[in-house]
């Protein structure tokens, strides 16, 4: 909703009645969520499995690049099982980064057991 509505905010800005509508453009709905990627990494009770454990590797790996070249904004990573399930939540530019970097890391985790790859925003919990 936001990029159409920057879009018109460009058409109208020269008008003088879109001056509330132009300032509602520049504020994002509080119920926008920037896209999102949400990657666990699990066990089956023998610790999280070594081809797994190197494909989140790569993962991280592509993360970086892409934070570096601004298509994520931000990267958390937590560990919450006792065998090192790990999950790692990535908040990204805009719908095509989601696309793209998606695409990247589902190629990483395509026959990799007890990864999971959910295109969604991390709640904060």
């Amino acid at each position: 909703m936001l990029d159409s509505s920057i879009e018109l905010c460009r058409i109208f800005a020269g008008a003088t009645i879109a001056f509330v509508f132009i300032t509602s453009c520049a504020t994002p709905q509080k119920n926008e969520v920037s896209p999102g990627i949400e990657i666990l990494a699990l066990s089956r009770g023998r610790g999280v499995p070594d081809a797994t454990r190197a494909a989140i590797e790569r993962m991280r790996t592509v993360l970086a690049e892409k934070r570096s070249n601004g298509t994520v904004v931000d990267t958390s990573e937590v560990v919450f099982g006792l065998e090192g399930e790990t999950r790692i939540c990535v908040t990204l530019r805009d719908k095509e980064a989601l696309e793209e970097v998606l695409s990247d890391l589902l190629e990483i985790g395509e026959n990799v057991d007890l990864i999971e790859i959910h295109e969604r925003a991390c709640s904060s919990q």
